[in-house]
Parts: structure tokens; sequence; C-alpha cells
């Protein structure tokens, strides 16, 4: 699955700026269950000139 996420965000999402991530939250306080959670983060742009 780190691959395929991996892969994905190397051909497509990075392109378009963003990068996605799974990540495992707490359901409630107890801590008995967790969920998978798709984070999506936005990457700095570069700057296309560099001054000298």
């Amino acid at each position: 699955l780190e691959k395929t996420l991996d892969h994905e965000n190397q051909v497509l999402y990075n392109k378009l700026g963003l990068h996605w991530r799974l990540a495992r939250r707490p359901v409630d306080l107890s801590y008995s269950m967790t969920e998978y959670v798709l984070l999506l983060e936005m990457l700095p742009k570069a700057p296309l000139l560099l001054p000298d």
C-alpha cells in the first residue's frame, strides 16, 4: 500500500502541488478503535527564478 501511495504521489499529485498520505486517528477517547484518514497537503511552490 505504501509503494502505491508513493507512486501516485510522484506521478500525478506532486505535479499538481499536492501530497497525500494515510494517517491513523483514534475514533473515540478510549483509543479502542482507530480509523484511517486521507490527509492532503499543499507542497510549497518552487520559485521559477532564483536571485544571483
